[in-house]
């Protein structure tokens, strides 16, 4: 039977004094103090209490798949943002502990299933005390962000029959969390990044037939500046070249052409000298003056 809002405000521990000591009831599993109570922690039914539903709202940590070993905090008017095809784990503001005859089952608000999130359904286990760790992920092509303490997802809490045991830290390590603990991984770690030496335009057609929006945007920009550049060469760089190695070939044809008819004259003059001495020579004999 699904708890309705009347049972759960019945049975959600209220009192400062009750919550507090509460906290150390489930890490001792004292259940014949524990009784049918729930605990969740701040409890706002105000806000969040629907008829058959509580909402749960998104706390002080949360980890990117992306970035799986680095654990990220955001505070009061800040937000989680995630990206197109990001998955992220998000830990619950509320602290949530449930007696022997209680189980909850965690789904997606109808909000961001209908803007494009995609949000695993999971499972409390009866006897579980702690803040949960959701899975919610962006399947659209525009980056989502969820403020902090804001509603995320949606916990509905069933009542069942005592479980015979219940749950302790050495069959469930996370037990009592109230902070993101390492991410361990069954596959391999993620890969290294591309170093720019190794990129082609194909890992960049690939990133855009992915993902889409922004992507597209990057590629047209670099499409872009690449036409505005040859654009730029053809009309204001390759004139000038052209200009300045005509130039420059016209003063070295000058040169050499100067430097020549300087070799020319020398060789004229020397000639012209020599002619003229040996016809003095000659002028002198046949007058006999020598």
């Amino acid at each position: 039977m699904v708890l309705r809002d009347k049972d759960l405000k019945e049975r959600i521990l209220t009192d400062p004094k009750k919550i507090k000591d509460a906290y150390n009831l489930w890490k001792k599993s004292k259940w014949d103090k524990i009784g049918d109570n729930i605990l969740i922690d701040p409890f706002e039914p105000e806000e969040k209490l629907s008829l058959v539903s509580y909402d749960l709202s998104v706390g002080e940590e949360y980890v990117s798949l992306r970035d799986p070993y680095n654990i990220k905090k955001i505070k009061e008017g800040e937000a989680v943002s995630i990206d197109p095809s990001e998955t992220v784990l998000i830990l619950t503001n509320e602290y949530v502990a449930l007696p022997k005859n209680v189980m909850a089952m965690i789904v997606p608000r109808a909000r961001w299933i209908f803007e494009g999130a995609f949000l695993n359904a999971s499972r409390i286990d009866p006897t579980w005390y702690g803040k949960i760790l959701v899975g919610f992920t962006n399947v659209t092509k525009w980056t989502m962000s969820l403020g902090f303490k804001k509603p995320f997802c949606t916990c509905y809490f069933m009542e069942c029959n005592n479980v015979g045991e219940h749950l302790t830290k050495k069959v469930v390590p996370f037990l009592g969390r109230t902070t993101i603990d390492p991410l361990t991984f069954s596959f391999a770690r993620p890969r290294e990044l591309l170093k720019p030496q190794q990129f082609t335009r194909e890992h960049l057609d690939i990133v855009v037939s992915s993902f889409g929006y922004p992507w597209d945007i990057v590629q047209c920009a670099i499409e872009r500046g690449k036409m505005e550049t040859i654009e730029y060469i053809e009309r204001d760089v390759a004139p000038r070249i052209v200009e300045e190695a005509t130039l420059k070939v016209t003063e070295r044809a000058y040169k050499d052409l100067l430097g020549s008819h300087r070799s020319l004259v020398r060789t004229l003059i020397g000639f012209v000298i020599t002619v003229g001495g040996v016809s003095i020579v000659a002028l002198l004999r046949y007058i006999g003056f020598i």
